[in-house]
């Protein structure tokens, strides 16, 4: 198939196909250096990554799973966001994906919403991403049990 022969709507699903495959293809990879992370040589990799591309990806994958759910999904990025910062992509992947899935995982009904900013100060920026939902929310044992082992 050519390239001139593909519709707009054939070409955004090969692209989220190949996204979500290779966020896939990197998960795994993480669960096999689990080793790492439990022997405390994990490496954080610091390079120029791309915040729209972070965010249309996570997103198209999340709702390709929880399409069929009656959630209103809303995305508010502010207008001041950088296009790139340094930081480790696949880290702020995995990160975003887990919280935006249980974000729809546990959301009957409702809404999602995400937004993202950015803080700067003198010599850094922080990437600021936000999810709120109308989900039943975590018991106070859960809250008090979130950063234990």
């Amino acid at each position: 198939m050519q390239k001139e022969d593909t519709s707009p709507e054939t070409e955004e699903a090969f692209n989220v196909i190949y996204s979500s495959g290779s966020l896939l293809l990197n998960i795994i990879n993480d669960i096999l250096d689990l080793s790492k992370i439990e022997a405390g040589k994990l490496e954080i990799i610091n390079e120029k990554y791309d915040i729209p591309s972070i965010i249309y990806d996570t997103v198209q994958l999340v709702l390709l799973r929880y399409d069929s759910k009656p959630i209103e999904f809303i995305l508010k990025i502010d207008e001041n966001t950088p296009l790139d910062l340094i930081g480790d992509e696949l880290r702020i992947k995995q990160i975003l994906n887990n919280i935006l899935s249980n974000a729809f995982k546990y959301t009957e009904k409702g809404k999602v919403e995400f937004s993202v900013s950015a803080e700067r100060a003198e010599t850094h920026c922080v990437l600021v991403l936000r999810i709120s939902d109308t989900g039943q929310g975590m018991t106070e044992e859960q809250i008090l049990k979130l950063f234990d082992e």
